[in-house]
């Protein structure tokens, strides 16, 4: 039952005791005198009024706007059974560290008449890497990455990528693309310097646009020196070819608010909030969609997913109508903190961001069920028929 904002008047045989039921609820005094056998505690919305010795029998009072009266609604011969007739809650921080992912990646870029580039890269597109390395192009040659129009290519259109992964695409064809556009930076040095004829010490290249060190009226735009390239020694393209080193470690924390109900052993999650360590955040919006897709997909593993199999070894909900993953009707808004500590590992001091976040929410929500109710999950999912039979399992053995 929900029984929203309310108070409890309940009558005790020690007050001392009472302790074990109200600090598992996380009340705290507010009130009362303990000489005087009564206290008033409170947790959120939530106010207890305590009392020792007034009754034979513990009687639990539900009066809003609690004054210390109230008509006794219900008998209960301990707290055990108070907390199962109340839905518990519990909240958990966990912290996930893991390494990230990298390996070999390739890109190579094409300079168009009009100053926008065509980039080509090897990993396909699995949660907006291809606007981030569109992002860390453009950055090296301090052009709008909109100007930038990138494309995942197969092999033959380009070098060799490995997996994509969440945890690694963005920072190795990242570099790959940072590669590139310093390629490019080079080449534009080059081709300004033949036609100024000086040599390209003499040239400096900031911001998008290229000067003449010694001369400053001397300057062409990126735009302007695209414009002109068939006509000063043909087009120039740049490539990049890594396998870099330096990914840096993944470190994401987690934590969740949870309602449980000891009736039906359904959890639901009130409120969950990720924190990561995401080095430097490219593209922010993206990198907090990361970060909440990792946490939704760690809750469905903790609270639905699991596998069925009948007697003859057969899969009985191998579809997605069987096959029960949240939805957005399962969760609330999962709110992000976005920890940047730059990776010195990469020139933009950026780490992967995808994975790390699925871990936390499992753990977190099995400690949260646990500050709840008292009963300890060990195996996934923690589903209300899981949750259920540990209830059982935890009064069968009389703990």
């Amino acid at each position: 039952m929900d029984l929203g904002a309310f108070s409890i008047s309940l009558a005790v045989e020690d007050l001392e005791a009472s302790r074990t039921f109200y600090e598992k609820f996380g009340f705290e005094v507010v009130g009362g005198d303990a000489s005087q056998n009564w206290q008033i505690l409170r947790n959120g919305d939530h106010t207890i009024g305590l009392f020792q010795g007034m009754f034979e029998r513990n009687i639990l009072t539900f009066n809003p706007g609690w004054d210390g009266k109230g008509e006794a609604l219900d008998t209960f011969t301990d707290v055990r059974e108070l907390q199962r007739r109340l839905k518990a809650k519990g909240v958990q921080l966990v912290s996930e560290a893991d390494e990230n992912g990298t390996g070999p990646a390739s890109a190579v870029a094409s300079v168009n008449s009009d100053g926008s580039v065509s980039l080509v890269e090897g990993s396909p597109d699995i949660g907006g890497n291809r606007v981030a390395l569109a992002m860390q192009f453009a950055e090296v040659l301090g052009i709008a990455a909109e100007d930038v129009k990138p494309a995942v290519g197969d092999t033959d259109s380009v070098g060799f990528t490995s997996n994509t992964g969440g945890s690694g695409a963005t920072f190795k064809s990242g570099w790959a693309c940072y590669e590139a556009a310093q390629d490019i930076k080079r080449q534009f040095i080059e081709r300004a310097s033949k036609i100024w004829e000086t040599s390209p010490e003499d040239v400096e290249y900031t911001d998008g646009a290229l000067t003449h060190k010694s001369d400053p009226e001397l300057k062409l735009t990126f735009k302007q020196l695209a414009a002109r390239l068939n006509g000063t020694g043909g087009p120039i393209s740049g490539r990049g070819n890594v396998n870099p080193r330096g990914q840096g470690p993944a470190v994401a924390g987690c934590i969740v608010d949870v309602e449980v109900d000891p009736d039906t052993g359904k959890v639901e999650i009130l409120r969950c909030t990720v924190l990561q360590d995401v080095g430097k955040a490219i593209h922010p919006s993206y990198v907090e969609g990361q970060m909440q897709g990792g946490a939704a997909q760690g809750i469905g593993w903790a609270l639905n997913e699991e596998y069925v199999y009948n007697a003859r070894g057969e899969m009985t909900n191998s579809s997605f109508l069987d096959y029960r993953m949240p939805t957005s009707l399962d969760l609330p808004m999962i709110d992000t903190v976005v920890v940047e500590v730059p990776n010195p590992g990469h020139p933009f001091g950026m780490k992967g961001v995808g994975e790390v976040a699925i871990v936390p929410p499992m753990p977190a929500i099995a400690n949260a069920i646990y500050n709840a109710i008292g009963v300890r999950m060990s195996s996934l999912p923690m589903s209300p028929g899981n949750v259920l039979e540990a209830i059982w399992e935890q009064q069968k053995n009389g703990e």
